[in-house]
């Protein structure tokens, strides 16, 4: 069976594609293993094969992990919520691990060491990994004074604007991250 995120259906080509070395315009599909086929979803018997100087998806995948089937090289993502230590409550935060599926919202929390495992055992074509620190101890809003400038950062405040920041570039992870006094504790 064919990975269905590698098919496209319901394309339009507007010239770019030939059949029988001529210019073909209108619906097409291209199949998990980078082959064009005329009509909006693939039909066995009926669709026919396209010709084009354009690469799939596929095609661009293999070229990037050097003809390896990505498929092929992924472990399964082991999810785990790393609980701070006490020293990490005297710092007032801690690193927190991330791995996001490209081009999806999907991020599952994992340790440092699946993190580090991105671009060996995990695919870096498909997953990208990141860190945040995530404040757990002090004020919990933040604490300004009569000018209305910051004197001390809150928890709260603090982990909204690393969410926000991060938002921008992995995207899902305000999803991921509701709760913004997670862990947090007043010492």
């Amino acid at each position: 069976m064919e990975p269905k995120n590698l098919i496209s259906e319901n394309l339009f080509s507007k010239g770019t594609l030939f059949l029988d070395n001529k210019v073909y315009t209108g619906p097409y599909n291209i199949k998990a293993d980078g082959s064009y086929y005329t009509l909006a979803r693939f039909v066995e018997g009926k669709s026919k094969k396209l010709n084009t100087k354009q690469e799939s998806l596929y095609q661009s995948l293999l070229k990037i992990t050097g003809g390896v089937d990505v498929s092929l090289k992924n472990k399964q993502i082991i999810s785990g919520v790393i609980v701070p230590t006490q020293e990490d409550y005297e710092k007032g935060s801690y690193t927190r691990y991330f791995i996001k599926r490209k081009g999806t919202k999907n991020i599952v929390e994992v340790g440092e060491e699946e993190l580090n495992n991105v671009g060996s055992t995990i695919s870096e074509v498909l997953f990208e990994g990141f860190q945040l620190e995530w404040k757990i101890s002090g004020i919990l809003n933040d604490k300004y004074d009569s000018k209305g400038i910051r004197q001390e950062s809150g928890v709260r405040d603090t982990n909204r604007r690393t969410i926000q920041r991060l938002e921008q570039e992995y995207i899902g992870i305000s999803d991921k991250l509701k709760n913004l006094t997670q862990f947090y504790r007043n010492i």
